[in-house]
Parts: C-alpha cells; sequence; structure tokens
C-alpha cells in the first residue's frame, strides 16, 4: 500500500481520549477527575463510573458523574492511599471507552495540591488563547 492509498483509507477504529483526562485536584479525602468535554463529543458520551480500588478488596469506592459537566470531585476516600481508578465512559451506544490511572490521596496533614499534566496544561492555555481570540473578534 502507497502513501496516497493510506490516505484514501477510511480508518473505522477510534483515536484513543486518554489525553483527555487527568487528575486535576488531590486531597487527603478525595481527588478530583476532570475530561475535556469539546474534543470527546463525537462519542455521544451521556455518564461516567468512576471507581477507586486499593489493594484491599473491601476498599472499593464507586461513583457516577454526568459527562457534560467535565469533572468529578471523587470523595470519600482514606487518607494517605494508593487507589487505582477506573472510569468507563457510557454513551448512547454503551461503552465508549476506559481510562486508567493511579492516584495517591494525601496525609492528614497535607494540603490540596493542584495537579497539571502537560497535555492539560497546554489544552488550557489554548482554550484561553481561543477564548480571549473570540471576545476581541465579537466586540
Amino acid at each position: 500500500m502507497n502513501a496516497s492509498q493510506m490516505l484514501e483509507r477510511k480508518e473505522t477504529g477510534k483515536t484513543s481520549p486518554l489525553p483527555n483526562f487527568y487528575v486535576s485536584k488531590v486531597g487527603s479525602f478525595f481527588f478530583q477527575l476532570s475530561w475535556n468535554t469539546l474534543s470527546l463529543a463525537e462519542s455521544h458520551p451521556l455518564y461516567i463510573n468512576i471507581i477507586a480500588t486499593t489493594n484491599r478488596p473491601e476498599s472499593k469506592h464507586e461513583q457516577q458523574a454526568n459527562f457534560s459537566r467535565g469533572k468529578h470531585d471523587f470523595v470519600g476516600l482514606d487518607s494517605d492511599t494508593l487507589y487505582t481508578v477506573k472510569a468507563e465512559v457510557f454513551g448512547i451506544k454503551g461503552n465508549v471507552f476506559v481510562y486508567n490511572t493511579s492516584v495517591t490521596t494525601l496525609p492528614l496533614d497535607g494540603k490540596e495540591k493542584l495537579l497539571t499534566t502537560g497535555g492539560s496544561a497546554l489544552s488550557s492555555a489554548i482554550s484561553m488563547v481561543v477564548f480571549a481570540c473570540m471576545a476581541v473578534f465579537f466586540a
């Protein structure tokens, strides 16, 4: 297959939405999971089922979030604990995609932290520039 054939061929697979998810805050008893609602809208997502587990089987926490909000505060966790987090996004046609990560809650004396990954910081900066340009254009 040559380069032009590759360009003409239509792919039916989905690209990975993983860079669109990130943990934006962590505290002693919670973390905040955030996601980009605009770039993931083509999948028609409705809600997210979030599961946080530790290495102890009795320590499974499950919560549901509305996808259109763009973030969810997952509360009720133990302090200073490593959690494996699985976020399953469901849409009109069922399960759309799955995101997995790990989060360690802070010790009791820890202060809330804002976390920014390179991808989320870049997308936030780009969004701010686009918004500012739109405001100037429409003014």
